[in-house]
């Protein structure tokens, strides 16, 4: 909203050049070649040198950045204050699953006699605490992050007897991921897993993560049976892939070649870029 509120300044005066000033203002200041105006928090403040027109700065223009300033932060505290409503109601669906949806997991898990009914609410547990993850508002370290995430692609190869290489290379320990960072990136795993569940060859699948700066690559391949893997039976499957990339605004690379099925998706990661700009 800040830079909306400097740029309706900057429209307005044209000056010739303007800076950001790390000190605290309470009020928009002005002398007839100098404006000021102070940021939306007040903690810091923006002076606008002469303008380019060559007039001088008046009360009217200090008025009308009043109103302006006004505004703007009227429309920060209203989208902090729906923020906090969908913290809070993410919170109590985080509460009502865990509630519910645990209880009846692990009872059905006592209860079966079927191992096939047990590895599935085993599954199922699994994809709970996925969810809750992705819900919960407590910070989640990149490192930590992978921990889980190859710890659930690694269980749920298992499951079917495969056997999981995962390297990670230039990995940043201070780096926090989202929540949907998150929930986006197990989604893509788990439907990489079924695929290869589908179509693998051998029973070794191979996941290297590397960080490069401020982005997350992932690489997985498998050798697989036969040729045609993208198509009909898997086709939706790799469409949600491509769809949880998307909403990291990541890119997604598919290499399909007779004999090895290799997918490579990457995204900026968010906790970095927003230390970059503190």
């Amino acid at each position: 909203m800040e830079d909306a509120y400097i740029e309706q300044v900057l429209q307005r005066f044209k000056p010739q050049s303007y800076q950001k000033i790390s000190k605290p203002l309470t009020q928009v200041l002005f002398h007839a070649h100098e404006f000021m105006v102070p940021s939306l928090s007040g903690q810091s403040h923006y002076v606008f040198n002469p303008q380019l027109s060559g007039e001088s700065y008046t009360a009217d223009d200090a008025r009308w950045a009043e109103m302006i300033l006004y505004i703007a932060r009227e429309v920060e505290a209203s989208k902090r204050q729906r923020w906090i409503g969908v913290q809070e109601e993410r919170q109590r669906i985080r509460r009502d699953l865990h509630d519910e949806l645990t209880q009846d997991l692990i009872a059905l898990m006592r209860s079966s006699k079927d191992e096939r009914q047990y590895q599935l609410a085993l599954s199922a547990m699994g994809s709970l605490k996925s969810i809750l993850s992705a819900l919960s508002d407590e910070e989640n370290t990149l490192e930590s992050f992978l921990v889980t995430a190859q710890a659930q692609m690694r269980e749920r190869l298992l499951l079917h007897g495969f056997e999981l290489e995962w390297y990670e290379k230039n990995i940043a320990s201070d780096v926090v991921v989202s929540s949907k960072e998150v929930s986006n990136v197990l989604k893509v795993l788990k439907e990489l897993g079924c695929n290869i569940l589908k179509h693998a060859e051998m029973d070794q699948v191979k996941v290297v993560v590397n960080q490069f700066g401020g982005r997350l690559e992932v690489r997985v391949e498998n050798k697989v049976k036969e040729h045609k893997v993208l198509h009909e039976s898997n086709q939706l499957g790799m469409m949600n892939v491509e769809t949880r990339i998307q909403e990291l605004n990541g890119k997604l690379t598919v290499q399909e070649t007779p004999n090895e099925f290799v997918v490579v998706f990457s995204f900026p990661l968010e906790g970095v870029w927003k230390n970059a700009n503190v």
